[in-house]
């Protein structure tokens, strides 16, 4: 979110002083306290509130109560749905989301939703939202060679590798599964991130028996994801088809394009929106345990074809991610300051 931060302030910078509060690793109210002290002293005429979060929430609507400053709210999540689905809290936890969310929907001056299906949603509760999605940074991301190269085809993931409760799964799963029903002489997996779920992910990689074929790299800086993403023939972008799943973007897929690698995402969210048809894949409900053999029935077609996934991929970054650099989505973060 620091990331987002950064990159949607280029252009407001360039008008005026951006300063950038991070959430102190304090309780949720002492944090929010802390915040809301900083904020006095820096006196900002905006406070750009990224996630909907408790502390920065609270920070932000206190001091918009004393100094009557405006208040944007940043959100990439229906936060409700998503902790329903998560099962991260119990019934206490769930209400207490649901009136965080209400909360910053009903008092912020403007809403910012990083997925279209979001504002669409939010339209037909009556709350207007501008649609700025997650981005890239050209300098960090576009492709400085053709890409990935060797005998073996690399299919590839990064992101959170979180457990899921409702599906008992955790994210890399469809990886595991898809890659076990692929040839070995013709595919290898590499997984970058890290996350509660990562040893699940390791031990279903070895019942599976497809471990030994899947480089595990764990967390890597953001500043240094591109030749990793670029080692990946074809990348993997999946989200559950419901609530949580449609309204998102997604950060990793603005990077994928950037980088000018083949996608293969489930049809949901802004995936479905801007990818072509060769690279979208149904995805049936809340977890759909026969999505891997829709993935590797697909790739065995696209092989079969001899899809030049590199060339393909290029398309992407020249035609389509453009619209995701963060030079472009901070000139419309001004217009929506302008309008205020």
């Amino acid at each position: 979110m620091g990331i987002r931060a950064r990159g949607l302030s280029t252009v407001p910078a360039a008008r005026g002083r951006v300063s950038f509060l991070y959430r102190p690793e304090l309780s949720k109210i002492a944090a929010a306290r802390l915040m809301r002290a900083h904020l006095a002293s820096l006196r900002p005429d905006a406070v750009y509130v990224v996630d909907m979060g408790f502390a920065g929430v609270l920070a932000a609507l206190t001091y918009k109560a004393q100094s009557g400053a405006r208040v944007l709210i940043d959100t990439g999540d229906a936060i409700t749905a998503l902790a329903r689905s998560a099962q991260l809290r119990g019934p206490a936890g769930v209400a207490a989301t649901w009136l965080l969310e209400e909360t910053g929907l009903r008092l912020a001056d403007r809403l910012v939703v990083r997925g279209s299906r979001h504002r669409e949603l939010l339209a037909r509760r009556g709350f207007e939202a501008t649609w700025i999605p997650d981005g890239f940074e050209a300098d960090l991301f576009y492709p400085e060679t053709r890409g990935a190269s060797g005998e073996q085809l690399c299919l590839g993931m990064l992101g959170s590798i979180t457990w899921n409760g409702t599906i008992e799964a955790t994210y890399g799963w469809d990886l595991v599964e898809t890659l076990a029903r692929l040839p070995e002489d013709r595919m290898r997996g590499l997984v970058v991130g890290d996350g509660t779920g990562l040893n699940a992910l390791r031990e279903h990689a070895g019942r599976r028996g497809v471990e030994r074929r899947i480089d595990f790299v764990g967390r890597v800086p953001y500043e240094e994801l591109r030749p990793w993403i670029q080692r990946m023939n074809i990348c993997l972008s999946t989200q559950t088809n419901d609530l949580p799943g449609q309204v998102r973007t997604t950060g990793k897929l603005p990077l994928y394009m950037a980088c000018g690698r083949f996608v293969l995402a489930s049809r949901v969210g802004e995936a479905a929106r801007v990818l072509p048809e060769e690279m979208l894949v149904d995805y049936d409900g809340a977890r759909d345990v026969a999505y891997p053999a829709k993935l590797a029935n697909r790739l065995r077609s696209l092989l079969e074809a001899s899809v030049d996934f590199d060339a393909v991929g290029a398309r992407l970054a020249r035609e389509v991610a453009p619209a995701f650099e963060y030079a472009r989505l901070s000139a419309q973060l001004q217009e929506v300051l302008d309008s205020l």
